[in-house]
């Protein structure tokens, strides 16, 4: 769904995303939220800032580990949300 923060051809970025048959995430900020949607078979995940106030308490970061069977598992840290991807 469109929001303040979506481009306007959302729909259309996604449809070209999903032809392709080989994104199985995508990971966008600016929102400075945590988000996690699963749309059309993609994961879309809104990360926070890494910075948005005086450090460290403000800050957002994490790893993603990326396993043979297919699964995601983005592993945050301070404001960053964990998220099992799959």
């Amino acid at each position: 769904t469109a929001d303040y923060y979506s481009v306007k051809n959302a729909a259309e970025a996604r449809a070209v995303l999903e032809q392709s048959g080989k994104v199985a995430a995508v990971f966008q900020g600016h929102q400075h939220v945590n988000a996690h949607k699963m749309i059309g078979g993609i994961h879309y995940c809104t990360l926070p800032a890494m910075v948005d106030g005086p450090p460290p308490d403000n800050s957002a970061y994490g790893v993603l580990e990326i396993y043979p069977e297919g699964h995601m598992h983005l592993r945050g840290y301070r404001l960053m949300a964990t998220t099992q991807l799959g």
